[in-house]
């Protein structure tokens, strides 16, 4: 069932789809529910196209200036673009990480009509790049290690005792 019922290009509002709400409820991503619809609806719906583009998907940036450290995918709401929150939700749980590139709120509650909670969640991760330079191992060197350590002996020791191998 698609996220977003429609986008009105004119005022960059993206209306999600009241039938998506189950009990009050309206779970999404962002980068993983809400993006793909806007993809599919920009492609299907010609009256989109003539504006510029509403969101983004991104991630995998740098965080730091060695680039050691970086970003989690994200969707941002761009040009003004807010997602409006249908009519009937009490409660919204975003589970990844939406921003507005003007850093504002990216939820419209204009349709909202009683108390509505935001239960935004965004991931508590980062990439890390590990750049190992000099005498690095290879991973069958890794494994035979790993195999020829004591400790696994005594695992497979005790997995064949339990009928596990």
């Amino acid at each position: 069932m698609p996220l977003i019922a429609s986008i009105n290009g004119a005022t960059r509002r993206v209306y999600l789809d009241p039938a998506a709400v189950v009990e009050g409820v309206l779970t999404f991503h962002p980068t993983v529910d809400l993006y793909p619809d806007y993809k599919s609806l920009r492609a299907a719906d010609e009256s989109v196209r003539p504006f510029d583009a509403f969101l983004e998907a991104r991630g995998n940036e740098p965080k730091n200036l060695d680039g050691s450290k970086r970003t989690p995918r994200y969707t941002r709401l761009l040009g003004g673009t807010k997602i409006v929150i249908p009519a009937g939700v009490t409660r919204l749980n975003v589970t990844g990480e939406l921003l507005s590139d003007d850093g504002s709120d990216p939820f419209d509650r204009s349709l909202i009509t009683g108390a509505c909670i935001i239960d935004y969640t965004p991931p508590v991760a980062e990439i890390i790049r590990v750049t190992i330079t000099g005498n690095e191992y290879t991973l069958t060197q890794i494994a035979a290690a790993i195999w020829a350590h004591p400790f696994v002996s005594k695992l497979l020791t005790v997995a064949k005792f339990l009928g596990l191998k």
